[in-house]
C-alpha cells in the first residue's frame, strides 16, 4: 500500500531534479499512482523502448 510519504518523496525528487526527461518520468509515475494515467500512448511506448 502506497503511503503519502512516498508521494511527497517523489514530488521532492521532481522539484530537485534538473533533467527534464527524468522529471517527466517521475511525473508519469505519480500520475499513474494517482490513477490519472493507466496507459501510455504508442508514441510514448516506442520512445521508451528506444532508450
Amino acid at each position: 500500500m502506497e503511503t503519502v510519504d512516498e508521494t511527497l518523496e517523489v514530488e521532492e525528487l521532481i522539484k530537485n531534479c534538473d533533467d527534464p526527461y527524468v522529471k517527466e518520468q517521475y511525473q508519469k509515475v505519480l500520475d499513474i499512482k494517482a490513477g490519472k494515467r493507466k496507459t501510455y500512448s504508442l508514441e510514448e511506448a516506442l520512445k521508451f523502448m528506444e532508450q
